[in-house]
């Protein structure tokens, strides 16, 4: 028998996919996927029709790497979601338990779209990737949201929290009817732009109304889950808001990340661990230290990069070098990729050497926060010269950038834009910054710990002050276009494109009016920014 092989387009729904380009189309407008969401997709469509088994999708999206099913959960969670934001109805991909999935032309009626004025908030998640070693802690806060209204993942910097809510957000998205809203609170400034910032993710321009009241009544008539990330600096206005909230409302439940508790009414804390470590002694094959979520994650983002295989003879060092990390997530992040340039043995002896450096100096803080630093240290001092100025240029957006908002930073130390490009991708490898996908652009993020230490370096090498002029210039070129577009796009869509950017205005016009900046470039960011200020009622 010949075995059937399948068109190089395949089609369903309002969908086309073309499995040689690697693209999805809806209609003329591409539908921008991660690598593993495209992989799983074409892998269904391959046997469009057919049950793909969890196996075979395994095998297609993570290929020789063993992985936690949470994670095939998740992607399936995150193609559904991209497919439901272009169908507009609902999705194609079908769930059949314990056995697998399948894609089809009919919708799946299991899966409802919740079509309401606000269902768009759900869809903007920053890119998770691959979890590794937190299926247990995933599990335990849905059950813990699933019965408190208010739950706070609480942890150390680099520890994880934004990862295991954001797995959380798109099961919660994917598997219930709950409006799904993730609002990132690490790039606004303080805590009278809390409830401007939900207002905007949410779209909600109240006028002469209170905010919190127009949010509240939004919200009333909903069941939604809203995810407030990074809440640490701004603990008192987002203890207020989540008050006020519960108070008003039936159906909202509200996941926080912070590091430390808000100390809200009913709050229910969840304290998130480091990933675990075998206990000193003994002697473990590879597959033993591998039942171990520290070594696995380590191990796993090391393979994702470069097809690393960890063999018996290096499990003792392995370990040791998690053991040396605290098993904190960030760190074993930063520097996986290492263990595909040079043996096990120096990468640990490297890592020895800086934290004795660094104790030598006499760094004060406990010792998680030393193995973050060293970590960050020797990362940096493993970067090419290209790598770590755009590292450091990078450091100057508060929250997600592009790649010409980045060359227009950068522009100081003459770089052409083809080596900004390598050091970006340079700096992905080295999980030094993150992607993500923002309507059909490519956007570029730095991790909070990773953003603060850049920024110091930023400083130290006298580099802050050109790149903050540069950067307000981009910000005046953003707003002066802002002020164009006002008269010509529809007032939802211009409100939507340009409120979350208030924070790159604010910042800019700090640097240009009351730190020794621009006065004339501050007061030009003040005028152009005018149409914004009026929209937000500031």
């Amino acid at each position: 028998m010949v075995s059937r092989q399948p068109p190089d387009v395949i089609h369903f729904g309002p969908f086309r996919l073309h499995l040689k380009l690697r693209r999805l189309l809806c209609g003329e407008e591409e539908v921008r996927l991660g690598n593993r969401a495209m992989e799983l997709l074409m892998a269904l469509a391959r046997k469009k029709g057919e049950v793909v088994t969890k196996k075979d999708l395994f095998d297609a999206a993570w290929p020789g790497i063993f992985i936690e099913e949470g994670n095939l959960k998740v992607t399936i969670a995150s193609l559904r979601r991209s497919l439901r934001k272009y169908s507009e109805t609902g999705s194609y991909i079908r769930t059949f338990s314990s056995r697998g999935y399948w894609l089809s032309d009919q919708l799946d009626e299991g899966m409802p779209y919740d079509g309401n004025v606000l269902g768009s908030a759900n869809t903007q998640f920053p890119d998770l990737g691959t979890v590794i070693g937190r299926s247990d802690e995933i599990a335990e806060v849905r059950r813990t949201i699933a019965v408190n209204r208010l739950t706070t993942i609480v942890g150390a910097g680099g520890i994880g929290k934004t990862t295991v809510a954001l797995a959380v957000a798109q099961l919660v998205a994917s598997n219930e009817k709950d409006l799904v809203t993730f609002i990132d609170l690490s790039r606004i400034a303080g805590e009278e732009f809390v409830i401007p910032s939900l207002a905007a993710v949410l779209g909600i321009s109240s006028g002469s109304q209170d905010r919190l009241d127009a949010v509240s009544s939004i919200l009333a008539r909903q069941t939604a889950l809203l995810v407030l990330d990074t809440c640490e600096h701004v603990i008192n206005a987002v203890a207020h808001l989540c008050d006020v909230i519960l108070a008003r409302t039936k159906s909202v439940r509200i996941l926080c990340t912070s590091r430390q508790a808000l100390r809200a009414k009913n709050e229910r804390v969840l304290w998130l661990a480091p990933l675990r470590v075998p206990p000193p002694g003994g002697s473990l094959t590879s597959e033993e230290a591998l039942g171990y979520s520290a070594p696995k994650l380590l191990v796993g983002r090391a393979s994702e990069v470069g097809n690393y295989r960890l063999e018996d003879r290096d499990v003792g060092t392995i370990v040791e070098i998690c053991r040396s990390l605290d098993g904190l997530p960030l760190a074993l992040e930063l520097i996986a990729s290492q263990l595909l340039v040079k043996p096990a043995t120096d990468v640990l002896g490297e890592l020895d050497d800086r934290f004795a450096s660094l104790i030598g100096r006499g760094h004060e803080g406990p010792p998680r926060q030393w193995t973050l630093l060293a970590t960050l240290e020797w990362s940096y001092a493993l970067l090419t010269e290209s790598e770590a100025a755009v590292l450091r240029a990078s450091s100057i957006f508060a929250g997600p950038f592009e790649a010409g908002a980045l060359l227009r930073v950068v522009g100081l130390h003459d770089l052409d834009p083809a080596d900004v490009f390598d050091a970006l991708a340079g700096l992905r490898s080295k999980s030094m910054l993150s992607i993500e996908h923002s309507s059909n652009e490519i956007r570029y993020r730095l991790l909070d710990s990773t953003r603060a230490f850049a920024a110091n370096l930023l400083e130290a090498s006298g580099e802050l002050e050109d790149a903050s002029a540069a950067y307000a210039r981009y910000v005046l070129d953003v707003f002066e276009k802002a002020k164009i577009e006002q008269s010509q796009l529809p007032a939802q869509l211009w409100y939507a494109i340009y409120a979350i950017r208030v924070e790159e205005l604010r910042k800019a016009i700090t640097w240009a009016l009351y730190q020794n900046g621009d006065t004339l470039l501050g007061l030009k960011l003040v005028a152009t920014g005018l149409p914004l200020w009026h929209e937000l009622c500031l």
